[in-house]
């Protein structure tokens, strides 16, 4: 939506009422709005997901604007589509990097409000999330039985697990071999009773 001589958009933003903030504007659709209300109403989960959808409508835009100029056809609203879907995907961006900086992080993870206690303690108190994961892990063993466990805690011990990464991995590997010797014992049980020795 371009803007035609004696046009004046509305001062607010026709989805909430609201005045853009100073130096934002609004933008068009089939309602102008604010920066806030376009982020909820474009697809996507996310600003860059939301970002990238216009940068790819930008490029659809540009490519029927080329191919009308080259049939010699005015391609102003392709144009002037292309321009203002490129100018909400910068926008998009500016507001999840404005979002990012407000974001408090902990090991490398956003920190979630403290309403969602579990998560937020486990990555602000130190230490937490390596016991609430030790404390599971060995949940998980014992869930496949005491000799997995006793296999899996002999295998930690080893090999010397330095970390939580190669715990899991070890204790997977004695709950797979566990499942392996049980299936070959099975099926040489089983090979055995289809095939009787003959007495000689």
């Amino acid at each position: 939506m371009g803007r035609r001589r004696g046009f004046l958009p509305p001062a607010h933003c026709q989805q909430c009422g609201k005045a853009p903030d100073l130096g934002q504007s609004l933008w068009p659709g089939d309602k102008l709005r604010c920066a806030a209300c376009l982020e909820d109403h474009l697809p996507g989960k996310d600003a860059i997901s939301k970002s990238m959808h216009k940068t790819l409508e930008y490029t659809e835009e540009l490519r029927e604007a080329f191919d009308l100029e080259a049939e010699g056809v005015n391609a102003g609203g392709p144009r002037n589509r292309a321009e203002w879907a490129r100018m909400m995907a910068v926008e998009m961006k500016k507001q999840g990097i404005a979002r990012t900086k407000g974001v408090t992080q902990a090991n490398g993870e956003a920190v979630p409000p403290p309403t969602e206690k579990f998560l937020h303690n486990a990555l602000t108190i130190p230490d937490l999330a390596a016991v609430e994961a030790s404390l599971d892990r060995n949940r998980l063993l014992l869930q496949s039985g005491t000799d997995v466990a006793a296999m899996a805690l002999d295998a930690t011990i080893s090999i010397q697990a330095s970390n939580s990464l190669e715990r899991m991995l070890v204790h997977q590997m004695a709950a797979a071999h566990k499942l392996a010797m049980e299936q070959m014992g099975q099926g040489s049980r089983t090979s055995t009773m289809r095939w009787p020795r003959r007495n000689g």
